[in-house]
């Protein structure tokens, strides 16, 4: 019986296939052949390689002399052209004096032959005949006569014109071309005239001319030619490409142009449009040619159509372009010679390669046999292992009971290791069913036990759900399953769009791909809403697409939020609270601090007042008692005194209302270098100290410039004083500009006696002063000024005195830009 089955089986599954043995035999025997066409064709690549590499330096080595001499050529012609365009206004005016000099002697000839026989009129008659029908450069030259009073005499094309007056006419500008040309010809006897005129009666557009005229005294007339620039062009360019086809080179190269917009210039195409010409490769010849012409030189290999007898030929040029004229140049070379010896080589090659090939075939056909001998032995012994296993295999497969393969019966070894490997995939496919039942198993449990509500939808549609769910909507199955998300949810969202309008989005969404985690009202069996957060997943089982969902009810979690945020809004008001009362703590401390400084500063202000009122009272006393004599000297000295420590009073009430007062700042944008020499102008500076300036930035700030004046009349008065304590160092005052694009730097440097450690340390001190007199607001008031514009300042000392360096931002604003804030309260500011 079981032989019966495994020959059924081996009938049946396998009469269709094709034999291992069979595949293996053809296999080898493909093999050998491959072998030899391998050894063959490895040969002939070896043969081939060694020609193209030959080829490929012959064509190397004789393109690349080819190619100098294409450059060579190529700079010769254009050295050519270049020559021409340098002289070709110096050729225009020899020809033009040429031709100008020969009807000069025309008319002096007759002149001179008739002037005892004939009457002037006559003679002036005839040389205008005799020069009348003159014609030259092509027929576009004639000769013209102008008279004194400045008349048309002869002027051959235009007849009409002969005996106008030419006063009126104009050039291109306005001016009055025929009077200046008719003064400097007789002036200078002979010259050259450069002008634009128009070709042609109405005509708009002007063209340079130029003109040669000369004197004829016996008459006082002017006899010139002239010509246009670009008709003189033409010629000289008509000559060139005369020339250049004459040139030759090489025995078939040849010197060609163009011009750079596709118009041939030479050749059976002259005139022709040729930018869309191609060869029979499709190369656009014209344009590439102009396009390495643009490029300033390059190489360019064609083949040449047949525009003239000759039949197709490869060409390679060299092209370069001549920007004056707008053409592209160069020199051209057959190289079908070169191509040609690379061809006889090529078939001589292939002959041998066919000797070769016929020999080979001959060693492939011996080898060939002799491998299938061979081959169908061992053919013979592997299909008797193949079916043997076949069948070992077959039986094994299909009884449920576990049946080794034996795999100690086969001649083989590969037999021996398949048979190994069955006995293993078997073993395999066992503990994977099982598995698999345990994990559908493990899966149904992990659903049914969920913590979550779990739900799965098809088609828009609940199909599935676990326990949990029905525990969450406290429903029935039949109450969830077949129904929508939005069924199970009240009409609207909490956000006030429709639940069935955004259930669908979101459900594309996840069909999508795109995993949804969002949160959602849904409403129970019994018609109460609770709060849920869900989870979409998609996934696929064939073409069928599902979607996993876990819901979690998350209404507890909610309320504790909203307790929450109760709990922040409370203690948000006790944190504002509580602020306001430190607030107004705070201020408390500055009003006691402020009357703590008016207590010092009245103080300070009370002994420097009635020092000077002391002053004045003694020299009031002295007044008195000096009334009634005659010493008016002492008088004098009494009444100076009185005043003077009447303004040091003033001065000190002064200081300490601008100290404690608010300023209204009113910035604008100013020039600040100009602004500070017309400052040191104004200032009143001792004989004997000599002012250093260097202004020279250009910069702009927004100063108030009242403000600004006071903090540095302040300064230059310090430095003043203390070059007035140090005169042995010599008093040299430097005030210096630096700046960039974002700040102003302006540097005052005396040469005093400098400023002490200790004393630096205090210098913006309010009450601060080392002088005998004063309260010690001035530098104070300065620091306040320069922060009001934003600014900086600082002392240092250097090795001559000390210096004051400011630091303001330069201007970006449009000019006018000014600021009308309060500056705030000094007092204020020393407290913070």
């Amino acid at each position: 019986m079981t032989s019966d089955y495994q020959n059924t089986s081996s009938k049946e599954g396998f009469a269709a296939k094709h034999s291992l043995a069979r595949y293996l035999f053809t296999v080898s025997s493909l093999m050998v052949l491959v072998s030899v066409i391998m050894i063959a064709l490895v040969w002939a690549w070896f043969e081939i390689s060694y020609f193209t590499s030959w080829s490929q330096r012959t064509l190397k080595n004789e393109m690349h002399t080819v190619q100098e001499m294409l450059i060579k050529e190529t700079r010769k012609a254009k050295d050519y052209i270049n020559g021409m365009i340098v002289s070709a206004d110096s050729l225009m005016r020899i020809d033009l004096q040429h031709r100008v000099r020969e009807a000069h002697d025309i008319a002096s000839h007759l002149e001179l032959f008739y002037r005892d026989v004939l009457p002037e009129d006559e003679i002036k008659r005839l040389i205008i005949e005799a020069l009348r029908p003159i014609r030259f450069n092509d027929g576009l030259g004639f000769y013209f006569i102008i008279d004194a009073d400045e008349v048309y005499q002869l002027y051959p094309t235009h007849v009409y014109s002969e005996g106008l007056s030419l006063r009126s006419i104009q050039g291109e500008l306005g001016s009055h071309i025929i009077s200046s040309m008719l003064i400097n010809t007789r002036q200078y006897g002979e010259v050259y005239h450069n002008y634009r005129w128009l070709r042609r009666q109405g005509d708009t557009h002007y063209y340079d001319k130029t003109a040669a005229l000369i004197h004829f005294k016996p008459f006082d007339w002017v006899i010139g030619t002239s010509g246009y620039n670009e008709d003189f062009l033409e010629k000289l360019q008509a000559e060139a490409l005369s020339n250049l086809e004459k040139m030759r080179f090489g025995g078939d190269g040849s010197i060609f142009a163009g011009q750079l917009d596709g118009i041939s210039l030479g050749g059976a195409t002259k005139g022709q449009d040729l930018s869309e010409l191609t060869d029979e490769n499709g190369v656009p010849i014209i344009k590439e040619l102009i396009a390495a012409a643009q490029k300033g030189g390059a190489f360019v290999r064609y083949v040449v159509p047949p525009l003239t007898v000759m039949e197709p030929r490869a060409k390679l040029s060299y092209v370069e372009s001549v920007e004056k004229w707008k053409w592209y140049l160069g020199a051209g070379i057959y190289i079908y010679q070169i191509e040609d010896q690379i061809a006889a080589k090529r078939l001589e090659m292939k002959e041998r390669l066919n000797r070769q090939f016929f020999l080979l075939a001959l060693v492939l056909v011996l080898t060939i046999a002799i491998a299938m001998a061979i081959g169908y032995y061992y053919r013979e012994k592997l299909e008797k292992s193949v079916a043997a296993f076949t069948n070992d295999y077959l039986l094994a497969a299909h009884l449920e009971k576990e049946q080794l393969i034996k795999s100690e019966k086969y001649d083989f070894l590969e037999f021996q290791q398949l048979a190994e490997m069955a006995n293993r995939t078997f073993q395999k496919l066992k503990t994977l069913q099982k598995n698999e039942q345990e994990s559908k198993i493990r899966y149904q449990a992990m659903f049914e036990n969920a913590g979550d509500a779990i739900l799965v939808i098809q088609g828009g549609r609940f199909i599935e759900c676990n326990p949990r769910a029905l525990q969450i909507f406290k429903a029935f199955p039949e109450e969830i399953l077949g129904k929508r998300p939005d069924e199970l949810s009240p009409q609207e969202q909490p956000d006030g769009e429709k639940s069935r309008e955004k259930a669908e989005k979101i459900i594309q969404k996840a069909l999508n791909g795109e995993r949804q985690i969002f949160e959602w009202m849904h409403r129970r069996s019994g018609g109460s809403n609770f709060q849920a957060e869900v989870i979409l997943n998609d996934y696929s089982i064939g073409n069928e697409k599902y979607i996993i969902t876990i819901l979690r009810d998350i209404s507890e979690r909610k309320q504790v939020e909203m307790e929450l945020a109760k709990y922040r809004s409370h203690l948000e008001e006790r944190i504002h609270q509580r602020s306001q009362e430190l607030k107004e703590a705070r201020e408390e401390l500055i009003r006691h601090e402020k009357l703590a400084i008016l207590g010092r500063l009245t103080a300070t202000v009370a002994h420097e007042i009635r020092n000077p009122l002391g002053t004045i009272r003694t020299a009031l006393f002295a007044v008195n008692d000096i009334i009634g004599t005659t010493d008016e000297k002492r008088l004098q000295r009494a009444s100076i005194l009185a005043e003077r420590n009447i303004r040091r009073i003033d001065n000190i009430i002064e200081e300490l209302l601008d100290y404690s007062k608010k300023r209204i700042i009113v910035r604008k944008k100013t020039n600040m270098d100009k602004w500070l020499r017309n400052l040191i102008e104004e200032f009143d500076f001792a004989e004997n100290i000599i002012v250093q300036t260097e202004l020279i930035t250009g910069a702009y700030c927004c100063i108030d410039g009242e403000y600004f004046r006071r903090a540095l009349i302040n300064l230059l008065q310090n430095a003043q004083q203390a070059m007035a304590e140090a005169a042995a160092k010599g008093n040299i005052l430097s005030i210096i500009s630096q700046a960039d694009e974002r700040e102003y730097q302006l540097i005052i440097r005396d040469s005093g006696t400098g400023i002490s450690p200790d004393i630096m340390e205090k210098l913006f001190t309010p009450l601060f002063s080392t002088k005998s007199y004063g309260i010690g607001l001035g530098l104070a008031i300065v620091k306040d000024i320069i922060l009001d514009h934003h600014g900086q300042i600082s002392f240092q000392n250097h090795p001559l005195g000390a210096e004051a360096l400011i630091i303001l931002p330069t201007a970006i604003s449009s000019p006018g830009e000014s600021s009308d804030k309060p500056a705030e309260d000094r007092l204020d500011r020393e407290e913070k």
